[in-house]
């Protein structure tokens, strides 16, 4: 929080002051148009048979594209949702077909989920610190703290 209440060399207001100053409402934008502005974009020609292929991927689109040069929207990380576009009007959506790639080789693969063991590393510093409280006491035996021997109550 000090960036925020020291003077800029420039300005000489704080940011929070030059903020505040400012008389300009804050526009929010919709996440969804957001993401529409970031797509990638490429064009391609339908086959006779409505099909086309986009990096190593194989999809499906109206046969009335069929021989049409078409312009796909996607997003580079995520090559299930293809959108389909011929002259300005946007048609449904690609259909996969053949899915090999889910994301463009130009960017980096998405995370892999954790494992499905249920492991982590808490559960394993839990199961540790047991093990080795376990074998610092040795074995709690009931008998001994009562004063039993052999199972049978001492007299």
């Amino acid at each position: 929080m000090a960036y925020l209440s020291r003077p800029h060399g420039s300005t000489h207001q704080t940011p929070r002051q030059r903020f505040e100053a400012d008389t300009e409402p804050l526009r929010r934008i919709d996440p969804t148009a957001l993401r529409e502005v970031f797509l990638w974009e490429e064009q391609r020609v339908v086959d006779k048979t409505g099909c086309f292929s986009l990096h190593g991927n194989r999809y499906e689109v109206d046969a009335a594209l069929s021989g049409h040069r078409v312009l796909l929207r996607y997003d580079p990380y995520d090559l299930s949702q293809i959108q389909v576009w011929h002259e300005g009007k946007r048609f449904p959506d690609a259909a996969p077909l053949q899915l090999r790639r889910t994301h463009h080789h130009a960017v980096p693969a998405p995370a892999q989920p954790p494992s499905s063991d249920g492991m982590n590393f808490l559960t394993l510093a839990r199961k540790h610190h047991e093990a080795e409280k376990q074998r610092r006491l040795g074995q709690t035996s009931y008998a001994r703290l009562v004063g039993h021997k052999d199972g049978e109550p001492s007299r």
